[in-house]
């Protein structure tokens, strides 16, 4: 992510590289229900420019959702990569108590965010 005015993925690059075949996502248009002929890249696809730009209280152009967006998604990376693991051990699947309280609590407000940030596409 970046600064204010810059290209701001509306899905996080981090979940679309999981689709991705040497880089390239296919594209559906959700208006035709069709996928486009052609793939884009990551980088690419889901974004707009200025996208999570906001005023702040003195009038001036700000990108503060941008950075809380990314200042949680290292975090919230390394909680969901324990769970994974945690999960693909057949012998945990009898017990949740994966995550601490304020591990869930800290996932919990990252997946907001996420509802929040997709909602607005």
């Amino acid at each position: 992510m970046g600064g204010t005015g810059t290209n701001q993925h509306t899905v996080p690059q981090t979940y679309l590289k999981h689709f991705a075949k040497d880089n390239h996502v296919a594209v559906y248009n959700k208006g035709c229900s069709v996928f486009l002929k052609k793939t884009r890249s990551v980088k690419s696809c889901a974004s707009n420019n200025g996208f999570y730009d906001a005023i702040d209280a003195n009038g001036k152009q700000t990108d503060i959702v941008d950075r809380a967006l990314d200042a949680g998604l290292d975090s919230a990376s390394t909680l969901l990569k324990k769970v994974d693991e945690f999960c693909s051990d057949a012998k945990n699947h009898e017990s949740l108590a994966v995550l601490c309280p304020e591990e869930k609590e800290e996932l919990a407000c990252y997946i907001t965010m996420q509802l929040l940030r997709d909602s607005v596409i």
